[in-house]
């Protein structure tokens, strides 16, 4: 009798212990969860403010072009724009200290940040040239004036050397205006869509099958799929994408009665595209579909193929495939 009282105690004992430690596990587990979902909430705000810093840096470009904008003013948008800068690094770092992020998220952050102040050095140093610019006309505009009306043939060699000064002044700063826009196409760059990734697919009875080279009497039916590929700094929202396949004799296939096909502007001329199709882009990794049926009179030739996308007047991608 003693004997089985003594199983049955120890027998309740390892339960209570069993208990205690998945209550434990149980208890830690989701503290965890709840510290994992601070921090990304933590991430994702501070991701938001880049991307504000990184709006508000283009709209310094806009404000510096007023002139009617005093100086002084311009000078506290760029200090402003400066202690977001290191506010926003002090948060990285404090972030990276508590290692609660991973070295992509820390490098993507930092290269987002050295860019938006990179910018913002070359405002501060083409704003500072071009007030020197100004005030340098100004003051060869003053003394052109009080000896421009002068019949002293000796003031005319001055004036000269005075006009030459100024045109080369001129020529500064269009070359700094030049400077603004070469950033400004920097900046459009890094916004915009970039397409890669290319899969081709024969369909028959609905079945798809991916290859690069297919025979010509397979391709009733054709799917290119292409992935559009994060950015952050991209804006969301529905782009149009314009796919055009370029045939072996250098023609862009079309199917008219089917719809298929158009003219679009780039590179300042028109061009023709065989498939356009709306999509949402909200800035992450997508896959996106075209699909293609030739026209009897356009049908596939031996040879390789270019497809290329366009979208905004741009071409964000392209892919081959041949057929046989």
């Amino acid at each position: 009798m003693l004997k089985n009282n003594t199983i049955k105690v120890f027998l309740v004992l390892g339960i209570i212990l069993f208990l205690t430690g998945f209550g434990y596990l149980g208890v830690d587990y989701y503290n965890k969860e709840y510290q994992a979902e601070i921090y990304q909430e933590k991430i994702e705000a501070l991701n938001t403010e880049v991307l504000n810093l990184e709006r508000d840096v283009l709209e310094l470009e806009v404000l510096f072009q007023d002139t009617d904008l005093e100086t002084a003013n311009k000078d506290e948008l760029l200090k402003q724009g400066y202690d977001r800068i290191n506010f926003l690094e002090e948060k990285v770092n404090t972030l990276e200290r508590e290692g609660k992020l991973n070295k992509a998220q820390i490098a993507e952050l930092r290269n987002k940040l050295m860019e938006a102040k990179a910018n913002v050095m070359m405002y501060d140093k083409y704003q500072k040239e071009l007030e020197f610019v100004y005030a340098d006309n100004r003051r060869l505009k003053g003394i052109l004036d009080s000896i421009s009306n002068s019949e002293d043939e000796k003031y005319a060699e001055i004036i000269d050397q005075y006009k030459a000064q100024m045109e080369s002044l001129r020529q500064e700063k269009n070359s700094l205006e030049t400077s603004l826009e070469g950033a400004k196409e920097i900046v459009n760059a890094v916004e915009s869509l970039k397409a890669e990734n290319f899969r081709f697919y024969s369909v028959k009875n609905g079945k798809e099958e991916q290859n690069i080279r297919f025979k010509a009497g397979n391709l009733k039916n054709f799917k290119i799929k292409i992935d559009l590929i994060e950015n952050a700094l991209a804006q969301t929202g529905v782009y149009d994408l314009y796919m055009a396949i370029r045939a072996p004799d250098a023609t862009i296939m079309t199917n008219k009665p089917k719809g298929y096909g158009g003219s679009i502007r780039f590179d300042e001329k028109s061009i023709l595209y065989s498939r356009h199709s709306s999509v949402y882009y909200d800035r992450r990794r997508n896959s996106f579909s075209f699909d293609f049926i030739p026209s009897d009179s356009e049908p596939y030739i031996k040879g390789d193929y270019r497809v290329v996308i366009y979208c905004k007047g741009e071409r964000i991608g392209e892919g081959t495939f041949s057929v046989y």
